[in-house]
């Protein structure tokens, strides 16, 4: 199912993975949030991003998730973690065509 108007509309990307392009380029940039951790990511760019939580609770509400490649994460599970722990609201557990920018019960 299509999300709204826009993904219905849109035109498919099969371009941006087409890796015999010859003028094909992409330059990775982490977030500025990382830029608050001990990673070593030379993050300069923090355009005013400021992380939700410290690396604690984030090792926390993770625990025993296998990030050990690709789609190893259960996914319905990690979007429940990002959702609560970069939102701070709970979990919308169904479909309302509710704005969520105007909505905070959701």
């Amino acid at each position: 199912d299509h999300l709204n108007l826009n993904t219905v509309t849109t035109r498919p990307m099969t371009n941006v993975f087409d890796l015999n392009q010859k003028e094909w380029n992409f330059k990775a940039a982490p977030s500025g949030i990382l830029g608050e951790t001990s990673l070593p990511l030379g993050v300069t760019d923090r355009a005013g991003l400021k992380s939700t939580h410290d690396s604690t609770y984030w090792a926390e509400v993770t625990k025993g998730f296998d990030f050990s490649g690709e789609d190893r994460v259960n996914a319905d599970l990690f979007n429940r973690v990002l959702w609560q722990g970069l939102k701070g609201t709970r979990y919308p557990t169904k479909r309302t065509q509710t704005n969520f920018r105007d909505d905070d019960d959701h």
